[in-house]
């Protein structure tokens, strides 16, 4: 059959129309024909030439139609003359993309769509140039009012010429012209702004795949063989076309050189290798149908499935499946009928083979074409979803966009709070937003909502390297560009974020305003694309595609699959970009669903029917030499897998004697293979007496009741190493009653070992080899337990190491690990054998103390066990000492449930820590009380610095010498909702170990400076600020010093600020404060060392740190009149501050003696209660207002306190 199928096709004449000239753009098809493609797929193939002898240009659609040609080449005309109902029909792509662009001559620029608005166009009518444009244009929005289509050639001489000012004709061919003339032109392509049709395209006529469809597919395939070879050849098949085909339309000195320059522009047209000779997408299809339609070139709503050629799946029709089926089933009614007359009946079941495997592959094809057909519609369906939901969400952040910009536009000189009015009704409508930002001469200078953002302000957009391009691209474009996902400057998720320039007009001239940024949450743009919906069964991928300003990159997704030619793709705009879309199945285009595996399973099981049958059969026949054949087999099956899983096989008579027993099995229980007679019994002697036992006692009910049994014995190997075994028996009946047990034994003792190692691995600290939390919290609920029955009591022990994290940081993770090591030892040796030393966490360690009878005893260990950390340690050539703090907690005195104990003994734990460490507390209820309160002042100071509820009260610092206020000291105060005042000290301490003392020396700071900026100002004298700064910014890794740093920066240009900081900070990571101070000192605030005299800083610290003020602590202030040591301090610090040409502050002046002797000692500036109260914003505007003049500010005394 197949020789006269390819005699058939050896006659099969086939004619194909070209759209050009014989140059390189037909050059698929020649190589196709001279290398013999075609002729091997059985078609005679004759290539007909574009140009009639005349010089007269064919019309291939309307050759198709006349029947002169069999298949043609063409463009948009398919399309067209489909849609006025030619029953025309689409074979393949050839040309990815259509080989149109525009161009220009300078001045004029094409580097934007939007450039084309208001120019002359002059475009080819017979290559449809005029439409791609119009479809260009309407995906762009251009204002298309002042496009003017001119009737001129679209040549360059039409450009030298003035006919117009862009022209829109064949790339190659043009530039190819424009280098003859030595020209330099400015290009646009389409593909790279969006417009995806395809380029050149095989097609044909419906009649020639009702009356010769055999002929397409072959062709096609020949087709691409052709392409393939002729874009490898590109110098032999552009040598033999300029030798063999002049040319008629245009002349080329250097023919050869034209087609060879003509080749690496088709090879970009087919975009190939990167996508396959002839591929074409259904969704790219649809998407040209509709471009087409929206500018009014096509009127009617074609389908793809209608003119699309598909190649043959070969499929099956339904009916003859049934006739397949029937007849099966007569066969199979023949077969079992005749087949107990036949011995050799295995040639029966090789053609029943063949017949239903056949049926059932000719049936599973038909269904995987359906099922990918299914799934291809489906996925295209979700791609449409997943795309103009983003295209929605993105059109409505340019909206926003677009109304923030009108809004400046209208409001040029708004301030924040227009500003901050207009984005909160934004935001009030629309939730999907991260912030607006308004960037004033490119710098942000705008936020919305402030809080989180504030390190977008003072954000120069023209000088950030990352974004850079995107702002260029806005201010030239002066449209909105979105661009993402960006991690913002402030930290949190990834953003997609859109900018527009803002320009103003004033009639004359056109002033550059600003920027404008809206930023959306990338996650919230995945989400309401339904990227993340449930229900979405495709994977994919979005790719920004910059055109010519830069190369694509993913956005979501991966890469792979846009070089995936069974992928399905589409596109959206995005401002002046596309996104493109990707997408396959999730389970891929390969996926089996039930009903094949239930084809299959059908198949496989009436095949396993014949087979049992059969099987039946030829053992009735030779039923001995069939069972001795599978003996055999099934022996020497056993022996080798025996051999490879160390299982072995045994079988015992019902008098307990071993009948059979494999030489596997014999080696694993220790018996002389093939001995006989051996009691069952005699073997166990070789085992322990307690494995023996276990076996005996199921052995033994096996046999007298017919139980089975699965048990895990051991025996001593070699070196009384343990063998593990795994013992498995079943039972037979016997005709008299009895049972025979049969059974197999397996080596297990690698899984066994594996096992315990497993097991220490979940329950011990892989560091110390000590208990882990798992493991001690279990013998705890245990250990609790027992107490409770046996009415004993036992104390548990939470130890935390003193400063471990400086040993670990200074001296790194190695070292520190084998501290921990060395501690966890030490702690061990000072229990007994009986208790329990566990690593809880990091640098914690628990101890259980079992059968406790007295207090002291608990405390003899714990004192032992804090000697012992305290002893010095010798690590890497260095001596390290280290401390520990220890909380007790006692069974049953402090709780009964051991999640209780372990927390108490935290508690207690806690207190040691808060008293300095190194030493032990017992629980006390004060304790649990107090850590409530704690806990609850923490929730509610949160909640106070989040609404911003504390308040700020000022209390002056005077001149000595002239008795006038020079500044005021910030303080912060926190008032309940009761209107109580909360102690400073006590929610200060918080603040200070909950990290939120920040975020209120900032709102302090910010707070403050505002006040005596707007009120502090008297007779042109701006009254100074002086703030206190936490040590805890210091070791912050926030981006707290940042934000602290940009406010002081701000802050000192309309103020003198003064920054306080403690003692003990010169003394804690002082290169970091070093670093910080000296910014503040560059910002132009002073600093301030408050408390001093009450640390143990080195005089050193002094001449390192950039210091201007010694504030002398109110201790020593306080205790002048009673306290002669006072009284020398005082003076030791006012004479130390006058050598190193630094100023004094004394604090806690009380009484008018103080601050006599405080002038009398040279002290320059002076703060307390006899010199004023801190007091609120409002009693101080009070105290302003009766100020005529800054002499007014003298010290009102308020006596003693």
């Amino acid at each position: 059959m197949l020789v006269f199928a390819g005699n058939a096709w050896a006659s099969e004449a086939v004619s194909l129309q070209l759209k050009w000239q014989q140059d390189f753009r037909s050059a698929g098809y020649y190589a196709a024909l001279w290398q013999g493609y075609y002729e091997e797929e059985g078609l005679e193939v004759s290539i007909l030439s574009s140009h009639r002898e005349d010089g007269s240009i064919l019309n291939p659609v309307t050759e198709i139609l006349s029947g002169r040609a069999d298949i043609a080449i063409g463009g948009l005309e398919i399309l067209l003359a489909r849609d006025q109902g030619k029953e025309l029909l689409i074979l393949a792509p050839v040309f990815q993309h259509m080989a149109n662009a525009v161009f220009s001559l300078d001045p004029i620029e094409v580097a934007s769509i939007h450039n084309l608005a208001g120019l002359r166009i002059a475009a080819n009518g017979d290559d449809y140039a005029k439409e791609q444009i119009d479809a260009l244009l309407r995906i762009h929005s251009v204002d298309t009012s002042g496009i003017v289509f001119v009737d001129a050639p679209a040549t360059i001489d039409s450009l030298l010429d003035g006919l117009t000012d862009v022209i829109v004709a064949n790339d190659a061919i043009t530039l190819i012209n424009a280098k003859e003339n030595n020209l330099q032109l400015n290009q646009l392509k389409p593909f790279n702004f969006g417009l995806a049709f395809y380029g050149d395209t095989s097609f044909s006529h419906e009649k020639i795949l009702d009356e010769n469809s055999n002929m397409l597919e072959p062709f096609l395939r020949a087709t691409v063989r052709g392409w393939e070879y002729a874009l490898s050849h590109k110098l032999e098949l552009s040598q033999r076309i300029s030798s063999e085909y002049p040319r008629n339309e245009y002349t080329y000195d250097e023919l050869v050189s034209y087609n060879l320059t003509l080749a690496d522009n088709v090879e970009s047209y087919m975009d190939y290798p990167l996508t396959e000779v002839g591929y074409g997408n259904k969704v790219r299809w649809a998407n040209m149908i509709r471009q087409l339609q929206s500018i009014d070139v096509l009127e009617t709503q074609l389908k793809y499935g209608d003119f699309i050629y598909v190649l043959n799946p070969d499929l099956i029709d339904s009916k003859v499946i049934i006739l397949l089926a029937a007849g099966m089933a007569v066969f199979s009614g023949l077969l079992l009928y005749f087949m107990p007359l036949h011995r050799n009946i295995w040639p029966l079941f090789t053609v029943a083979i063949f017949l239903i495997v056949w049926a059932e592959q000719r049936f599973e094809r038909n269904y995987l074409y359906e099922h990918q057909k299914e799934l291809e519609l489906d996925g295209i369906r979700q791609l449409n979803y997943v795309s103009s939901n983003l295209s929605r969400v993105l059109s409505q952040q340019a909206s926003i966009i677009n109304g923030v910009a009108a809004h400046v536009v209208s409001n040029p000189d708004l301030t924040y709070e227009d500003f901050e009015r207009y984005a909160r009704a934004v935001f009030s409508k629309i939730s999907m937003l991260e912030y607006i930002s308004l960037a004033p001469g490119l710098v942000v200078s705008m936020v919305y909502p402030l809080m989180g953002n504030e390190a977008v302000l003072g954000f120069d957009l023209a000088n950030d390297g990352m974004q850079s391009d995107a702002v260029t691209r806005a201010l030239e474009s002066r449209e909105v560009i979105i661009t993402g996902p960006l991690n913002m400057i402030q930290g949190g998720g990834a953003i997609f974020n859109g900018r527009e320039a803002i320009y103003l007009n004033d009639g004359n001239t056109e002033t550059l305003w600003g920027g404008v940024a809206v930023a959306l949450s990338s996650e919230v743009l995945y989400q309401l694309a339904g990227l993340f919906d449930p229900d979405i069964s495709i994977d994919v991928s979005i790719r920004h595609d910059y055109g010519m300003f830069g190369e694509p990159f993913i956005i979501y997704g991966e890469e792979d699959v846009f070089s995936d030619p069974l992928a399905l793709n589409t596109s959206i705009t995005v401002g002046e970009d596309n996104w493109d879309l990707a997408a396959n199945p999730i389970q891929g285009w390969n996926y089996l669903g039930n009903d094949l595996w239930i084809l299959r399973f059908s198949a496989a099981a009436l095949l396993m029917v014949f087979l049992l049958y059969l099987a039946f059969r030829q053992r009735a026949l030779n039923k001995v030499a069939q069972f001795e054949k599978s003996i055999i087999q099934n022996e020497s099956l056993s022996r080798e897998v025996g051999k490879l899983a160390l299982i072995g096989g045994w079988r015992v008579s019902p008098d307990r004697k071993i009948v059979q027993c494999s030489k596997q099995a014999a080696a694993l229980m220790g018996i002389k293979h093939g001995s006989s007679d051996t009691i069952i019994d005699e073997v166990m002697n070789a085992f322990p007496a307690k494995q023996a036992e276990i076996f005996t006692k199921a052995f033994t009910k096996a046999i007298t009741t017919g139980a089975c049994f699965d048990i895990e014995i051991y025996r001593n190997g070699k070196k009384s190493v343990k063998e593990w075994l795994k013992v498995i028996g079943d039972t037979v009946e016997q005709e008299d009653g009895r049972f025979e047990v049969i059974g197999a034994v397996q080596n297990i003792s690698e899984r066994k070992v594996l096992s315990e190692v497993i097991q220490r691995q979940a329950t011990f600290d892989l560091l110390t080899d000590l208990p882990n939390r798992f493991l001690f919290n279990d013998r705890l609920n245990a250990v609790v337990k027992r107490a409770a029955r046996e009415k004993t009591q036992l104390a548990v022990l939470f130890v935390d190491l003193d400063k471990f994290k400086p040993v670990n940081d200074s001296l790194g993770h190695q070292v520190g690990d084998e501290f921990l090591k060395m501690v966890a030892s030490r702690m061990s040796s000072c229990v007994r054998s009986s208790d329990t030393v566990a690593r809880y966490s990091g640098d914690e360690f628990t101890i259980i103390l079992e059968d406790i009878h007295s207090l002291a005893s608990v405390l003899t260990i714990v004192e032992k066990v804090l000697s012992n950390i305290n002893q010095p340690y010798i690590l890497d050539n260095r001596q390290i000492f280290c401390s520990a703090s220890m909380g007790i907690a006692m069974y049953p005195e402090d709780a009964l449930e051991a999640d209780d104990l372990v927390s108490m003994a935290d508690h207690a734990m806690y207190e040691v820590k808060l008293s300095g460490g190194n030493g032990w507390h017992f629980f006390t209820k004060q304790m649990q009380e107090k850590s409530k309160r704690r806990h609850f002042l923490h929730n509610e100071l949160r909640k106070a610095v989040a609404n911003k509820e504390l308040d700020v009260f000022y209390q002056p610092i005077v001149n000595v010498k002239d008795q006038k206020t020079v500044k005021y000291e910030a303080l912060v105060r926190w008032f309940n909702k009761d209107g109580e005042l909360m102690p400073t000290e006590e929610f200060i301490s918080i603040a200070e170990e909950s990290g939120l003392i920040n975020e209120i020396d900032r709102f302090v700071l910010e707070k403050s400076s505002n006040f005596l900026i707007q009120h502090g100002e008297i007779n042109g004298v701006q009254i100074g600020l002086t703030v206190n700064l936490s040590p805890r910014i210091f070791t912050s890794r926030d981006g707290s010093v940042e934000l602290w740093l940009g406010l002081v920066q701000n802050i000192c240009e309309n103020i003198e600020l003064t920054v306080e900081i403690t003692e003990r900070l010169l003394t804690q990571d002082s290169d970091r404060a070093l670093d910080v101070l000296q910014k503040v000192k560059l910002c132009g605030a002073s600093v301030a060392i408050d408390d001093f005299g009450t640390g143990y800083s080195s005089l050193s610290y002094l001449a390192k740190f950039p210091i201007d003020y010694i504030k002398i602590d109110q201790s020593f202030i306080k205790n002048l009149d009673t306290d002669s040591a006072a009284e020398m301090l005082t003076d030791t610090i006012i004479n130390l501050a006058k050598r190193m040409q630094l100023q004094v502050i004394a604090e806690g002046v009380e009484e008018l003696s103080h601050f006599e002797y405080l002038a009398g000692k040279g002290c320059e500036f002076a703060q307390g209660y006899y010199l004023g109260r801190p007091q609120n914003e409002q009693s101080l505007l009070d105290e302003f207002s009766e100020m005529e003049e800054v002499g007014a500010l003298n010290v009102k005394t308020q006596g003693s306190v």
